[in-house]
């Protein structure tokens, strides 16, 4: 989450657009996700099963082992027999798991390069398959839900060897309608268990896969359809909103007994076509906890670059008080829909009072592409703000859902990425990546860094030490390296001669192309005895 005041943001807002909140490098985007994919389900078959029993059927697919060993077990019947497993119905490139009226019915595909009658092979993708390793690398099996009428379940099931497997599973709720955007299905690695019922005594290694199982298990709801799009693997981003309150909607969690989602934080599988900004970096969960956790930098501050670059706050732009006006303005790349939450009020959910949901829903499509919300600070709010960005992908027939029917802060969506600030009523501009200083020996050694200089000319560094007033330390302005430029740069000044056991103040003093200048909050350093 990036944190609006606090002073690894604050110095290029005034810098980007004036006020910038955040850092908004309109580049291509550097990080690409590699994923693994297991079944795009474009190579189209069908198997049926009509009575109670079991068919099986196997065809030649792009997928490890090159066959898709499908098998439809059929426990339940009624007014209908009939349970179907249909891949690429109508070219469309999904899969679906229908089931009859009164039907109840587990299909089954096998990705172990045989076709026998859906009998598995631990070891027959040769050479194994690798999971993992991308740049980021991948952190789960995933893959798009487009409908899901009643509860089920969905289970993958991955083998090394003939004692070396794992496997997890979730249980889907109903209501996910046809039409609506897809959701994302998320089985991290870390969740996967021993498959001790499958006769393994090890787990499965990810990195080195032999055979991959996807089950559909209609047996919880009789008539149960469900349909998903594209199984993989690949990597994820999640939020950071603080501990404080935000964990339901921060923290992604999994109930190894029930298999059903405890925890929903909001979390997207890495597209690379569609993300806020022009950064986006993978997390194993939600980043909260230790000191990024107070000063709202945990997703920031993990994985490289930081990712939390897509938002601004424009100038003129000055304290956030009840009453005040505002615009922020969003960067995203790709064709997808964008919402954003601010929590007025401080309950720690976004949403649940008035003109919390600041924009709803909105299309979004091209590179680089800046939207503008309007923002009025309602009376009673509290003094320090969490906001919420999220981009999501379209609905199938290309459109985004009506604002009477917003998308919502948490949950799982296949691509796009989620985005978390902290403001603060600080009048300072907020966009400097970085700004830190450290003692070595008698010297003090400053760093910072910036994420965009699109109206930056420079820096002063100024310093106090006790009762003194503020000097400025550098005789001539430390010229931008990346002047006008999206793109950010490094920067280092050595202040020396210092004395031991004396604490010195430095802040930064960002000078403008428009004649302003903006402020970092004060960094106090401790020189040792």
């Amino acid at each position: 989450m990036k944190q609006f005041s606090h002073f690894r943001w604050f110095v290029l807002g005034a810098i980007l657009f004036g006020f910038a909140l955040v850092l908004a490098p309109q580049l291509a985007k550097p990080l690409h996700a590699a994923s693994v994919t297991i079944d795009a389900f474009g190579d189209t078959q069908t198997v049926s099963q009509s009575s109670v029993g079991t068919n099986n059927g196997c065809v030649a697919a792009s997928v490890p082992g090159g066959q898709r060993d499908v098998s439809v077990q059929v426990t339940q019947v009624g007014a209908s027999t009939t349970a179907s497993l249909i891949v690429n119905g109508g070219g469309v490139g999904r899969l679906a798991h229908d089931q009859g009226t009164d039907v109840k019915s587990i299909a089954t595909i096998n990705y172990d390069g045989d076709c026998d009658g859906g009998v598995l092979d631990p070891t027959g993708i040769s050479p194994a398959v690798d999971l993992v390793s991308s740049s980021p690398a991948n952190t789960a099996v995933v893959f798009a839900l487009y409908s899901s009428d009643l509860s089920t379940f969905l289970k993958v099931r991955v083998w090394t060897s003939a004692t070396a497997c794992s496997y997890a599973q979730r249980t889907l709720t109903s209501g996910w309608l046809s039409g609506s955007v897809p959701g994302g299905i998320i089985f991290r690695f870390t969740d996967f268990q021993t498959d001790t019922g499958a006769g393994c005594t090890a787990g499965a290694t990810f990195t080195s896969v032999g055979a991959i199982q996807f089950i559909s298990d209609g047996t919880l709801n009789a008539a149960a359809d469900v349909s998903v799009d594209t199984l993989q693997s690949a990597p994820v981003d999640y939020g950071d909103l603080p501990q404080s309150g935000y964990n339901s909607i921060t923290r992604y969690t999994v109930n190894t007994t029930t298999w059903a989602v405890s925890s929903n934080g909001a979390a997207h599988p890495i597209d690379p076509g569609l993300y806020i900004g022009s950064v986006i970096d993978s997390e194993n969960n939600g980043q909260q906890g230790g000191s990024c956790n107070t000063d709202s930098t945990c997703d920031d501050v993990n994985g490289t670059p930081d990712d939390e670059d897509g938002v601004y706050r424009k100038a003129p732009d000055g304290p956030w008080t009840d009453g005040t006006s505002h615009t922020l303005r969003v960067i995203t790349t790709g064709t997808g829909c964008l919402s954003a939450w601010i929590d007025w009020d401080g309950s720690a959910s976004m949403g649940d009072v008035a003109n919390e949901s600041i924009l709803t829903n909105q299309a979004v499509t091209g590179s680089n592409t800046a939207t503008d919300i309007p923002v009025t600070v309602p009376s009673g709010s509290v003094t320090d703000l969490y906001a919420r960005f999220r981009l999501f992908p379209r609905q199938p027939d290309g459109s985004c859902p009506a604002t009477s029917s917003p998308l919502p802060p948490d949950g799982q969506y296949m691509s796009g990425e989620v985005e978390d600030y902290y403001i603060t009523n600080s009048p300072t501009a907020l966009a400097l990546a970085s700004f830190s200083g450290k003692a070595q020996g008698d010297k003090v050694n400053l760093k910072w860094e910036t994420g965009s200089e699109l109206n930056t000319l420079g820096f002063n560094v100024w310093r106090k030490q006790g009762k003194a007033g503020w000097k400025q330390l550098n005789a001539d302005m430390i010229a931008a390296k990346n002047p006008g430029n999206i793109s950010g740069n490094k920067y280092n000044f050595t202040d020396a001669n210092k004395k031991a056991g004396k604490t010195y103040k430095y802040k930064l003093q960002v000078l403008s192309a428009d004649g302003s200048s903006s402020w970092t909050k004060v960094l106090k350093v401790r020189v040792s005895k």
